[in-house]
């Protein structure tokens, strides 16, 4: 039998799950973290410029041969996916500068639309403990010194 789980959010909408075998009573409800999200791309500077250095070994490596820092031999795709880089972005600091730009236009014209003002289902549960896990998951801070989710809260579900 299929069931359809309803979690009423506070904007007045509703989020819904279908179930075939399972009871979800509990939903864990939320709002993006605009600030987690901004950190989070800062965060990632380091690992653009090592890509950029991988992509320039690619670039300058020959076919067949080892690529520096890798395992494997270099192939076509990767040669020239790393000259596309190269040649769009020749240092590594302006390859991470433009992709930690986009990243941050990208959650600018996000929020532009409203998106972290909505609210979302993070989970559903089956019984009011693991609810309560989730909901501490939800607003710990993480990685970026910042919880994933704000405003989170356990609701109950309606089932139809």
């Amino acid at each position: 039998m299929t069931t359809k789980h309803i979690a009423r959010l506070p904007n007045g909408k509703t989020a819904k799950r279908v179930s075939q075998s399972r009871s979800y009573p509990y939903a864990v409800i939320a709002q993006a973290n605009r600030a987690h999200d901004e950190a989070a791309v800062l965060q990632r500077h380091e690992g653009h410029l090592r890509n950029w250095d991988y992509y320039a070994a690619c670039a300058s490596t020959p076919l067949g041969e080892k690529i520096p820092g890798a395992n494997y031999p270099n192939d076509a795709d990767a040669q020239e996916r790393g000259q596309e880089i190269v040649t769009e972005h020749p240092t590594r600091d302006a390859y991470a500068k433009a992709l930690v730009k986009a990243d941050l236009d990208r959650i600018a014209a996000n929020a532009a639309k409203g998106w972290y003002e909505e609210w979302q289902a993070v989970t559903w549960t089956s019984r009011a403990d693991l609810a309560a896990k989730e909901l501490d998951k939800a607003q710990r801070p993480v990685w970026t010194g910042h919880p994933l989710r704000i405003n989170a809260r356990i609701v109950e579900t309606e089932r139809s």
